[in-house]
């Protein structure tokens, strides 16, 4: 008998990519005013210095222009969701390294204004193309669960009993 998945939930972005690792800084954050917390732009905080102003060990590029304590960086964790196998479509997108592996990067072709992105393992990678193949430019068509290696999540093919 096959076993089971033992991974419950995956961390997914705001935008419903899966991210590869759940730590740390998440480039999906936002500022807010303190007061009425209305969401802000980065240029209603920050202006560009033209030119810098260049000191004896650093060069200031940047200064706040509205009042230091009247905004805060709100830091957006993930959003877990519960791991159950869908049908997708997939292409190779590229290969990114970790800390301590090579993943690959997948995007999503159901759709054209589709952006999300899913990382897979390469071990899982060699089995996808073993069990069910790669289609010319790299595109695989399949049933897809998250699988978590060490701290780290991506794809792999969902096993007919799940």
């Amino acid at each position: 008998m096959a076993r089971k998945t033992t991974v419950r939930k995956a961390p997914y972005t705001p935008d419903g990519s899966l991210l590869h690792f759940p730590g740390g800084y998440h480039p999906f954050s936002h500022y807010e005013d303190v007061v009425t917390g209305e969401r802000l732009e980065r240029e209603q905080i920050w202006e560009k210095l033209d030119p810098p102003i260049v000191g004896s060990m650093f060069a200031q590029i940047e200064r706040t222009i509205r009042p230091s304590g009247s905004w805060r960086l709100v830091c957006l964790g993930p959003e877990w969701r519960d791991n159950i196998p869908f049908s997708a479509t997939f292409q190779l997108d590229h290969v990114q390294s970790g800390w301590s592996a090579k993943y690959v990067i997948l995007t999503a072709v159901n759709d054209l204004l589709d952006t999300r992105i899913f990382p897979m393992f390469v071990t899982d990678l060699l089995d996808t193309a073993i069990k069910q193949g790669i289609a010319v430019g790299g595109i695989m068509h399949g049933r897809w669960m998250v699988a978590k290696r060490g701290q780290n999540y991506g794809l792999r093919v969902a096993r007919d009993d799940e």
